[in-house]
């Protein structure tokens, strides 16, 4: 008789390896979406080199290479959440795995920048799909405790991977030349086998079968989900511009204290991402204790006494400790933020809400620098950090993030 083995709170009964298997499928978003930025990085410059002619800037061409999937999520969170109820999300997985994979090495071969921008926007559409159609397949198969570990796995895996691809990529890149680290993204085909493999386990959970019998499917749109879920999503797009200062100003207030060295400012970068992806991973376990809204308040508290540290000191000591801190309480709030948009959302929008969701994280990455500009200008770089630590200080102080978490306080 075939052993069963019984994958938490599924219906489903698979085999321990498939068990395995489709865990590492449900939180494969996380390092697709870090696979868009770390696999490149180490070589921008040689990206720029290459590029370079008489009439394009190659500091901008790469700089584009860069942003491009960026773009692709913007886009991907109406496109995907949309192609989901259309097709349900184990197609629409499978099919952006293989967009991930198709898109992301297909840059080692094209010799025109457009071209190469193309792949890239491609490569953030497929990533943003396959997080849409995880964010599906886990809201159908999980509840309460589960889904929120399994979010916080997500989360973490994402956070562990970035660290370990961007030193991958560094390796390849200095064996292999700059479009060696394209072939990082053959992951998507990778996964696509594996996902191919446990497709049968992801059919109880299709949405698009809960929604073939449902008399809103043809009439649900994204402006619907935005219409029930703004205040969700404002609320995601304003922790993300606090969450994104510490990745995108943190070399800057480096270069203004006069640590200058890419190893050192890497430290200080890495010591966020570490205590970003341990924080994340253990989101199940910290909310199973002291519940959703303590987890969301505590998170953001740590942001806030990290940034202010950073704000009111100088040295690469103090400087890695705050960037830590704030790493350990921003890990807990995108796995939180997640799972209180699937709470919320009705079940006949929940594709839709989960692809917007990407949408509203990198709004929130996007208006980082327009926020921080006039605050820069007015209060210098460190004043950034010592303001925007205040200002969610402030929040949490006064109870007006938690208010609008009002379903993470009942949880």
């Amino acid at each position: 008789m075939m052993f069963r083995y019984r994958l938490m709170t599924s219906d489903a009964a698979p085999r321990p390896l498939y068990h395995w298997i489709t865990l590492l499928i449900l939180i494969s978003s996380g390092p697709c979406m870090a696979l868009m930025f770390t696999a490149l990085g180490p070589v921008l410059p040689a990206i720029a080199t290459h590029f370079a002619t008489p009439s394009l800037d190659g500091a901008l061409a790469a700089q584009l290479v860069m942003t491009m999937p960026g773009v692709g999520i913007i886009i991907g969170g109406w496109l995907t959440g949309w192609l989901g109820e259309k097709v349900g999300p184990r197609v629409l997985l499978l099919s952006m795995l293989l967009t991930f994979g198709l898109a992301g090495t297909g840059g080692a071969y094209v010799e025109r920048i457009d071209l190469l921008l193309g792949l890239r926007l491609l490569v953030g559409i497929a990533a943003c799909g396959v997080g849409t159609a995880t964010l599906a397949l886990i809201s159908q198969r999980y509840h309460d405790a589960a889904r929120a570990r399994i979010l916080g796995y997500q989360g973490g895996a994402g956070a562990f991977f970035g660290v370990a691809s961007l030193l991958i990529a560094g390796r390849v890149a200095e064996s292999g030349g700059w479009r060696a680290p394209f072939s990082l993204y053959g992951l998507g085909f990778i996964l696509l086998v594996l996902a191919f493999m446990v497709r049968s386990q992801f059919r109880r959970g299709d949405v698009s079968t809960v929604q073939e019998d449902s008399s809103t499917h043809t009439s649900a749109s994204s402006w619907q989900v935005i219409k029930v879920l703004w205040r969700t999503y404002l609320l995601i797009m304003i922790v993300m511009v606090a969450h994104f200062t510490n990745a995108v100003q943190i070399a800057f207030l480096l270069t203004a204290d006069g640590t200058t060295s890419p190893v050192l400012q890497s430290i200080v970068l890495a010591s966020s991402a570490i205590t970003n992806a341990s924080s994340s991973w253990s989101y199940g376990w910290v909310r199973d204790r002291i519940g959703g809204a303590w987890t969301f308040r505590i998170g953001l508290a740590l942001m806030a006494i990290g940034y202010i540290l950073i704000g009111v000191t100088s040295g690469i000591a103090f400087t890695a400790t705050g960037s830590a801190l704030a790493g350990i309480g921003s890990g807990v709030l995108l796995p939180h933020l997640l799972y209180l948009l699937l709470q919320k959302a009705p079940d006949e929008l929940r594709t839709r809400a989960g692809g917007l969701f990407y949408t509203a994280v990198y709004l929130g990455d996007f208006m980082n620098p327009l926020v921080v500009a006039p605050v820069r200008m007015a209060f210098g770089i460190h004043g950034v950090f010592v303001v925007i630590g205040a200002l969610i200080a402030a929040g949490v102080a006064y109870g007006y993030l938690p208010r609008q978490n009002s379903a993470a306080r009942e949880a």
